[in-house]
């Protein structure tokens, strides 16, 4: 068991997770691990999806990368997944939420694609992320 306490700040494309991790981290003195980043800059991914615009994430490439960094504890880490991480990762998770006008306007600023857009709004409204992490 690592001696500090790691947090997840989980939630749909465009809530603030990355913003609230970089904020609590600071305060803390924790680090910041953005899965999004590492995924991308290591190569964690199976395929590119050209429709959605995004990276296929492979599993158990990000758990094996980021088994070494959280293991000592004092990371946050933010990530729109929860249910890819093992529970003894966590002390805190955090599933953050927005209103869909301002999801929208988030992810459209980002330039998503419309089926990207959607998807990810009908996420919130089902409350997808938060029934992931209960769930797991």
């Amino acid at each position: 068991m690592p001696s500090l306490p790691n947090i997840l700040i989980t939630g749909t494309p465009g809530v603030g997770k990355s913003t609230l991790a970089s904020s609590v981290s600071e305060a803390l003195g924790f680090s910041h691990l953005n899965v999004s980043d590492l995924v991308k800059g290591n190569n964690l991914y199976s395929s590119y999806d050209d429709e959605m615009q995004t990276h296929i994430l492979d599993d158990d490439l990000l758990i094996d990368h980021l088994e070494p960094l959280v293991a000592p504890g004092g990371a946050v880490v933010d990530f729109h997944s929860p249910e890819v991480f093992p529970l003894r990762y966590f002390s805190l998770v955090l599933v953050l939420r927005t209103t869909t006008a301002t999801l929208f306007d988030r992810l459209q600023a980002r330039q998503y694609p419309t089926k990207k857009i959607e998807e990810n709004i009908q996420c919130e409204i089902m409350n997808v992320v938060y029934e992931e992490a209960v769930e797991s």
